[in-house]
């Protein structure tokens, strides 16, 4: 196993190569400080960007796309570290060894398109977009409720101190969902990928 890392100014990048495995994942971080207020919109936009793209603005054309980079898989991980809250971007992928030349390329390209070409159309993210990841975004909040053991850690930190940002709801909250629309959603965008520690 070889572990390399390299400051790229804005970044940084680690490396660790192992032939133990036939996959390559990839993992992009972007950091914030946590704020209650930016909980949820940051869950949705993190969804947002995994369904469409300006390039792929369908689910099944996105969909297709991982499919013809041999079922590569990608999915948004968004939690409370410490005092920040992370959106990790996550890709899995066949090695271009078992495959074919230029995968890993055109997985980083996939990548690309995904973190800086959102489908958003007229300062507004694209209308099914919106309303698909809203939907989603509900129900995780709902879910809440039904999940008796986690609603009571949450009691119990708002208890404890409420002001805390350990007592944060990392799945959000409903009240803030309200406020999202498709303009402010892509305000957000431009904050998210301006100022996030990557």
């Amino acid at each position: 196993m070889k572990y390399i890392k390299k400051d790229c100014d804005s970044f940084n990048l680690h490396m660790v190569k192992t032939d133990k495995f036939k996959t390559i994942a990839i993992e992009l971080i972007f950091s914030n400080e946590i704020e209650k207020g930016k909980i949820t919109i940051t869950n949705f936009l993190a969804s947002a960007m995994t369904y469409t793209t300006k390039k792929y603005p369908t689910k099944i054309a996105f969909a297709r796309q991982l499919e013809d980079l041999y079922a590569a898989r990608i999915f948004p991980s968004c939690y409370r570290m410490g005092n920040n809250y992370n959106v990790d971007f996550n890709m899995n992928f066949l090695s271009d060894k078992y495959t074919e030349k230029g995968l890993f390329n055109k997985v980083l390209d996939m990548l690309k398109e995904i973190v800086f070409n959102p489908n958003i159309v007229d300062n507004q993210l694209d209308e099914d977009t919106f309303n698909v990841t809203k939907n989603d975004e509900n129900s995780l909040i709902e879910r809440v409720k039904e999940d008796q053991r986690k609603r009571a850690v949450l009691k119990l930190l708002e208890h404890v101190d409420k002001d805390a940002k350990y007592a944060l709801n990392a799945d959000g909250y409903l009240e803030d969902l309200e406020k999202i629309n498709r303009e402010n959603i892509c305000e957000f965008y431009k904050e998210f990928i301006s100022n996030s520690t990557i």
